[in-house]
């Protein structure tokens, strides 16, 4: 492939490829697919499970012990965002505060009430061993947020990646428009040398030789 086709194609690129690869990422924000990609699936569906799993209270724990994997993810989210200072060990579970006396709604053929969770329902860091109905000291308790900040931050590193992948995008086509116009600027002033200058230059390096 000769220069003046390489540099064709990456014109074209420029012109369509760029473009089409930022609507692209525009469509690919919200699917599926892209939650997959950055593995932001497995948070999504915890804070899915603490929003349904009200009435059951051993679950609305994340325990490193069993479940390192949805742990480890969501307290790297909250390690991020948290304005709440951490201790530096890792707690042993990341749980929800049941909220007393919460709103309830009846559904036909379903024997108890369905308990509707609040978005403010606190999340919490525990770091001693519980089961349920334990007691646990206030001070091995601390309060990180809630549901509703979890939704949020979980929306803040999505924005970090897509961001990420705008600026890479944009650096792209910076590069590749420097390198097209550089190149065919060298290549331009290669061809406007007269046939004396290019005797001359080339007896210069002859008697410096």
């Amino acid at each position: 492939m000769n220069y003046k086709r390489f540099v064709s194609l990456l014109e074209l690129f420029l012109i369509v490829g760029i473009p089409f690869m930022t609507v692209g990422l525009d469509m690919l924000e919200d699917s599926r697919i892209y939650n997959q990609l950055f593995d932001f699936t497995t948070i999504d569906n915890t804070i899915y499970r603490f929003k349904t799993d009200y009435a059951q209270s051993i679950r609305r724990g994340v325990f490193e012990h069993s479940e390192p994997k949805e742990y480890r993810k969501l307290w790297k989210l909250i390690q991020t965002y948290t304005h709440t200072p951490l201790r530096k060990e890792r707690p042993y579970a990341i749980s929800m505060l049941k909220v007393n006396n919460p709103p309830k709604v009846s559904l036909p053929y379903t024997a108890p009430d369905v308990e509707l969770i609040p978005d403010s329902a606190p999340i919490v860091a525990v770091y001693q061993e519980f089961s349920d109905g334990t007691k646990i000291p206030g001070k091995d308790v601390v309060i990180v947020g809630t549901i509703a900040d979890l939704e949020r931050w979980l929306l803040n590193a999505k924005k970090t990646i897509r961001i990420v992948m705008n600026m890479s995008v944009s650096l792209l086509s910076i590069l590749l428009g420097l390198f097209i116009h550089f190149g065919k600027k060298a290549k331009s002033q290669r061809g406007t040398d007269s046939p004396n200058e290019t005797v001359h230059r080339i007896a210069g390096k002859s008697c410096s030789r």
